[in-house]
């Protein structure tokens, strides 16, 4: 039996249907740019606290360290909820724009240097320097009344490695009605711990 040589009847022509194909496409992305979708954004947050000048006898102040430990170690804001339990809750969708740990040690350099005549310095530089601080940040958030808190350990050693300062640096803000409020609050704390610690560093570094 032969075989026709007949093109089928109602066989959709190719090139028609590539056509369509890109005009449909086309029409598509007329109608994305016509209806933009939102955008998704998401607040950032430095830490500012205000610090009060060091007083040195000689020397500058090597920070050597500052770290944290669990989920005060991240990026996310920490929201302590309960305390029997203690539980702690993170706010992702807003964040510190840098680790705390990060934040603290610029904030501490640029403030304490604004008001102590650059007589700190970081790890990152050789230079030596006659003390060595350490610090170790244990809390960093706010409560279920906005009102921000800090705890933190501070070690002070000096050139011959012998401890002068090993405390407890721990500190709350004001009450506050959003997290733009409870931010500032935690700066509050900030500025008052590490007041009290540079007090105390003005005085173990002068006897």
């Amino acid at each position: 039996m032969a075989l026709s040589s007949q093109p089928i009847k109602n066989q959709p022509n190719r090139r028609q249907f590539f056509n369509f194909a890109t005009g449909g496409l086309a029409l598509e992305a007329l109608t994305a740019c016509a209806n933009p979708q939102a955008r998704v954004t998401e607040s950032h947050y430095g830490l500012t606290p205000q610090l009060q000048g060091l007083t040195l006898s000689s020397g500058q102040i090597k920070i050597e360290r500052i770290t944290a430990n669990g989920i005060f170690a991240g990026r996310p804001i920490i929201e302590q909820v309960s305390t029997q339990p203690e539980r702690y809750v993170e706010t992702r969708s807003k964040l510190w724009h840098s680790s705390p740990s990060d934040l603290i040690r610029d904030a501490l350099i640029k403030g304490w240097n604004n008001a102590s005549n650059r007589q700190v310095i970081t790890s990152s530089l050789s230079a030596p320097a006659e003390y060595r601080l350490d610090i170790d940040l244990m809390g960093i958030g706010y409560g279920a009344s906005g009102q921000g808190f800090v705890k933190l350990r501070a070690v002070l050693t000096d050139s011959k490695r012998q401890v002068l300062i090993d405390s407890h640096y721990d500190a709350a803000g004001p009450s506050a009605l959003d997290l733009d409020g409870s931010v500032v609050s935690i700066e509050t704390a900030l500025s008052e711990a590490f007041n009290a610690l540079g007090a105390d560093i003005s005085a173990a570094t002068s006897s």
